[in-house]
């Protein structure tokens, strides 16, 4: 299921938090709107979720669950 949905500030993309039967945990996914094209942005084990998009329309931030590594 998706939820949290952001319009992209040019109108042009929607990012998502996603869960479903491919990941255990929330990842990002963008869609195109024009072109009708998905793309999941992150793959990692931990819950990603909330974009929040930049003026410029392309740089997304996320919110995640990841533990700090180093």
């Amino acid at each position: 299921w998706w939820y949290a949905p952001r319009l992209s500030t040019d109108g042009r993309r929607l990012s998502v938090s996603r869960y479903g039967a491919e990941t255990t945990n929330g990842d990002i996914w963008t869609h195109e709107l024009d072109r009708r094209f998905s793309t999941r942005l992150t793959f990692d084990e931990s819950d990603e979720q909330l974009g929040v998009w930049h003026p410029d329309g392309v740089t997304l931030a996320t919110s995640s669950t990841r533990s700090a590594r180093r």
